[in-house]
C-alpha cells in the first residue's frame, strides 16, 4: 500500500509531545515502511511502541498488534486513544457480546490499530470476522517478540503458529519489538517471522539502574533484609516473586508491617488484576508484590526500586523486570535477594515443564492427565480452560509434532443461538437457520452443536465456523463461548518407543537450554569481581565500561 503521510507529519500531528525521534526509531519505522520485515531490539524505556504507532499513522491502514498480556494491551490503548482513528483491544476481559460488537464494527477501509493475543490468531470467530469483511492487516506487529522463543515452546505454543496466520494474510509487513534477545532468541525470531533487517544499535544498560545482589540465608533472614530495605526506600516499588503464593504471602507480610502493599499474579480474577494494577499505576499502592505476569510494557516512570525476592529463570528475564524501574531517568535500586536454595524452585519448573519419557507416556495413555475423555476414541476434546494448565500445551504440541494426534479445530458441545435477522431464514443462511431451529436442545436450552452439524452434513468444526460467520454478519447472536473445546483427532492409538524418543529429543533440548540459562544467571548472582552492569551488557552482546555504581 502507499504511505499516506510522511514521518514528520505523523510526529507533528499525532505525537507532538515527543518533538523528535529518539535514536533508532526513524530507522526502524522506515525499514518497515519500505517493506522489510524488521526486528528492533531496543532497551526498556527507549520508545519501542512509538515505532509501530508512527508507522501505523503513516500507512493509515489496518495494523494488528500481537501482544502477550491484557494489561499491556490496555495500557497501549489508553496511551494512543486520542490519535483520531480507531484503536481497540480484543481480549478475554470482554464478554461475548462486547467481542461480537467489536468484530461486527470492523470496517475494511477504516484506519485501525487492533491489539490481540497470539491465541486470537487461531480463534475461529476472529478468523471468520476477517474473512467475512475481507480484511487483511497491512502490518503485523509482534510486541515483546522474545515471547516467541521464551513462551512459544512452553505454555503458549500459539506463538509458533504466527507464520500460519501470516501465510493466510499473504505476509504483510512485520515489525518485531523486544527489549532483550540473546543470540538464540534473536535467531528464532528472525527465522519464524522472516526478518530481513535487525536494528540493535542501542546500549543495553541505563546508568540510573543501580544493581546489587544481597546474600541471605533462609526465609526469616530474607524477609528481614527485604523489610529493612523497603522501610527506608523511596516509593513506589515492585517486589518480584517466582510464584503466586509467594506474592500473596509477601503482601500479607508487608501489610502486617504497616506498609501499603498489594499483590498481582496471573491466577487472579481479571477484575482483581485490573484493580491491583490501576491502584499501583495511580500511586495508591506503594509496593506491588508480583509474579512475572505484571509489568511487561507497563510504563510507570517513577518506580524507585525493583526487588527480586526469588531468582528468575534467566538473565534476560531478570533484566526485563529490572528495566521497569527508573524510566523517568532518576535512580532506581535493582536488588536481588539471593538464597541458593531458591535455585531448586527454578529447577523444579524445568522438570515439570519438560517431563521425562515415562511421564510423557503416562500423559498420553492416562485419561486423567489431559481431560475427561480417553485417547482411545476417534477424538480427544480439551476444554479451553484446561489447555493452558501445567504442561498440557507443551505435551499436546509434542504429540502433534510426532504425528500421534492432529488438531481438528475449535468446537463446542452446545451453543446459545438467537436468530436476530429473520430474513436470514430465506437468504444465504437459510440452511443454517433451519438446522438451528430443528436441532435438539440441552436441559438449559442450548442448541446441540453436533445436531446442527449433522443436519448440515458437515463436521462440528465446520458447523461452528458457519455459525461464527453468520454471527459476524449479524444474522444470529451467539452467547458465551466459555465452554469452547479444542478437538484433536487420534492418529495413533498408542505411543511407540520411537515416538517417545523423538519427543525426548525435543524435551531434552529444552531442558538443556533452560538449565544453561539458569546456570548463567547463577554465575551472575555469585559474581563478586566484575561490574554487574557490564556483565549483563556483554552477555546481551554490547561492550561497555564499568558503571561505577553497582555493588
Amino acid at each position: 500500500m502507499e504511505i499516506a503521510r510522511s514521518l514528520e507529519e505523523c510526529m507533528n500531528r499525532f505525537f507532538p509531545q515527543y518533538g523528535s525521534f529518539r535514536p533508532g526509531q526513524r530507522e526502524v519505522i522506515e525499514s518497515v515502511l519500505q517493506g522489510r520485515n524488521t526486528l528492533a531490539v531496543m532497551p526498556t524505556g527507549s520508545g519501542k511502541s512509538l515505532c509501530y504507532q508512527v508507522a501505523a499513522c503513516a500507512m493509515q491502514g489496518f495494523t494488528l498488534v500481537v501482544s502477550p498480556l491484557i494489561a499491556l494491551m490496555e495500557d497501549q490503548v489508553r496511551s494512543i486513544a486520542g490519535l483520531g482513528f480507531k484503536v481497540a483491544a480484543l481480549n478475554s476481559l470482554m464478554d461475548s457480546r462486547q467481542q461480537m460488537a467489536l468484530l461486527r464494527g470492523l470496517e475494511p477501509d477504516e484506519p485501525l490499530i487492533l491489539f490481540v493475543a497470539p491465541e486470537r490468531l487461531r480463534d475461529g470467530l476472529f478468523q471468520a470476522a476477517l474473512e467475512s469483511k475481507s480484511m487483511r492487516p497491512d502490518m503485523v506487529v509482534v510486541d515483546e517478540a522474545h515471547c516467541i522463543s521464551e513462551w512459544g515452546h512452553d505454555f503458549r505454543a500459539d506463538y509458533l503458529f504466527i507464520p500460519d496466520f501470516l501465510d493466510r494474510c499473504g505476509w504483510p509487513r512485520v515489525m518485531a519489538l523486544t527489549a532483550t534477545a540473546g543470540d538464540q532468541v534473536r535467531a528464532e525470531i528472525c527465522q519464524l517471522l522472516r526478518i530481513a533487517r535487525v536494528y540493535d544499535d542501542f546500549p543495553v544498560h541505563r546508568p540510573n539502574l543501580i544493581l546489587s545482589v544481597r546474600s541471605v540465608r533462609g526465609k526469616e533472614d530474607k524477609q528481614q533484609e527485604l523489610l529493612s530495605f523497603v522501610r527506608t526506600a523511596r516509593m513506589p516499588g515492585i517486589v518480584y516473586t517466582s510464584s503466586r503464593g509467594a506474592a500473596e504471602d509477601l503482601d500479607a507480610f508487608f501489610r502486617a508491617a504497616g506498609i501499603n502493599a498489594a499483590y498481582y499474579h496471573g491466577e487472579m480474577k481479571a477484575d482483581d488484576r485490573v484493580r491491583a494494577s490501576d491502584a499501583f499505576m495511580s500511586g495508591q499502592t506503594d509496593v506491588l508484590c508480583a509474579t512475572k505476569a505484571f509489568g511487561m510494557g507497563i510504563d510507570k516512570p517513577d518506580i524507585r526500586f525493583v526487588i527480586h525476592y526469588q531468582i528468575t529463570e534467566s538473565i534476560e528475564q531478570y533484566w526485563q523486570e529490572a528495566g521497569r524501574g527508573g524510566r523517568d531517568g532518576q535512580d532506581c535500586q535493582c536488588v536481588q535477594l539471593y538464597d541458593p536454595p531458591d535455585i531448586k524452585i527454578q529447577k523444579g519448573f524445568i522438570t515439570r515443564s519438560y517431563p521425562k519419557p515415562l511421564a510423557v507416556k503416562k500423559a498420553y495413555q492416562d485419561e486423567l492427565s489431559l481431560g475427561p475423555l480417553p485417547w482411545g476414541g476417534d477424538a480427544r476434546d480439551i476444554p479451553m480452560q484446561r489447555f493452558y494448565d501445567d504442561n498440557a500445551a507443551i505435551l499436546l504440541k509434542r504429540f502433534e509434532d510426532v504425528g500421534l494426534i492432529a488438531r481438528v479445530g475449535e468446537v463446542m458441545t452446545a451453543v446459545s443461538v438467537d436468530l436476530v435477522d429473520h430474513r436470514a431464514a430465506r437468504g444465504p443462511y437459510a440452511r443454517l437457520a433451519a438446522a438451528i431451529n430443528s436441532a435438539s436442545s440441552t436441559a438449559d436450552g442450548l442448541s446441540r452443536l453436533p445436531d446442527i452439524a449433522f443436519k448440515l452434513g458437515v463436521s462440528d468444526a465446520e458447523a461452528l465456523a458457519m455459525l461464527y460467520r453468520a454471527a459476524v454478519e449479524g444474522a444470529i447472536d451467539l452467547g458465551s463461548r466459555a465452554d469452547r473445546i479444542i478437538r484433536y483427532r487420534t492418529v495413533k492409538p498408542d505411543i511407540a518407543d520411537a515416538d517417545l524418543e523423538a519427543i525426548e529429543e525435543k524435551m531434552a533440548g529444552r531442558r538443556a537450554y533452560k538449565t544453561q540459562r539458569l546456570d548463567e544467571l547463577v554465575a551472575y548472582l555469585e559474581n563478586t569481581m566484575q561490574c554487574r552492569a557490564r556483565l549483563i551488557s556483554e552477555y546481551l552482546g554490547k561492550e561497555m565500561s564499568d558503571c561505577g555504581r553497582c555493588d
